[in-house]
């Protein structure tokens, strides 16, 4: 699975970029390479998609080669996770 994503959260440091991922059954787990305050990072995404919406999981993260990823993908947790909808993309 590869796309875009931006994050726009209020009060905080707006990023944006692109993921490449598996999705696996209902989970898709990718890493998000981004750019905020002028730095490119990379870090591990997780979200479960059901009924049209994805909700972004969390998890203990650690760094490895330059990479934040997730300790255990077993111990994600989705129940708090921001929730994004399908909506239909505009041709660019």
């Amino acid at each position: 699975v590869t796309g875009s994503l931006s994050y726009k959260l209020y009060e905080k440091d707006a990023n944006k970029g692109d993921i490449d991922g598996k999705l696996s059954g209902d989970t898709l787990i990718a890493d998000y390479r981004f750019l905020s305050e002028g730095k490119e990072s990379v870090r591990q995404v997780a979200f479960l998609i059901k009924d049209s919406t994805a909700t972004e999981g969390y998890a203990d993260m650690e760094e490895q080669d330059r990479k934040m990823v997730f300790k255990n993908i077993n111990h994600i947790d989705f129940s708090k996770g921001i929730r994004l909808k399908q909506i239909d993309c505009p041709l660019e």
